[in-house]
């Protein structure tokens, strides 16, 4: 009986070497999202507004993104928290594509959405609902 290596087969294996990515090694990112990038705290404050609200409490800050969803799905367009902790930042997505990504991957290599028509109607319906024009900045990213 042969002892196991390391990685756990046989020293004899054509597997020995395989090192196969753990799930935290460049997780894969199936599809590209383009929109509108806004810090959390503006998105907040513009859930507060469509409440009529000053502030939102915590409970509600949470649900922010679902406030503003309910209001702006019949657009077309939804906003999602971003990137890989959430909280920092908010997309109101107006394009998405299937893509074969992964973490970390430069920007670069990532063909970027061009913003169009749909994109300037989002961007005026930010403005008049009160997003400041230096919170928005049209970005690709992966998801």
């Amino acid at each position: 009986m042969s002892r196991a290596t390391e990685s756990g087969f046989p020293p004899d294996s054509p597997f020995v070497d395989y090192n196969p990515p753990r799930p935290t090694d460049n997780p894969p990112r199936d599809r590209r999202i383009g929109g509108y990038v806004m810090p959390h705290e503006t998105v907040q404050k513009w859930a507060a507004r469509l409440l009529g609200f000053e502030k939102l409490t915590r409970d509600q800050t949470v649900s922010a993104t679902l406030i503003i969803n309910e209001r702006i799905r019949k657009y077309g367009v939804r906003i999602w928290n971003i990137g890989e902790e959430v909280g920092h930042y908010c997309m109101l997505i107006t394009q998405a594509a299937p893509f074969k990504g992964h973490l970390d991957m430069p920007a670069s290599e990532i063909p970027q959405f061009i913003p169009g028509e749909l994109e300037e109607k989002a961007r005026n319906f930010l403005l008049a609902s009160g997003v400041a024009a230096e919170d928005l900045t049209f970005e690709t990213w992966l998801g």
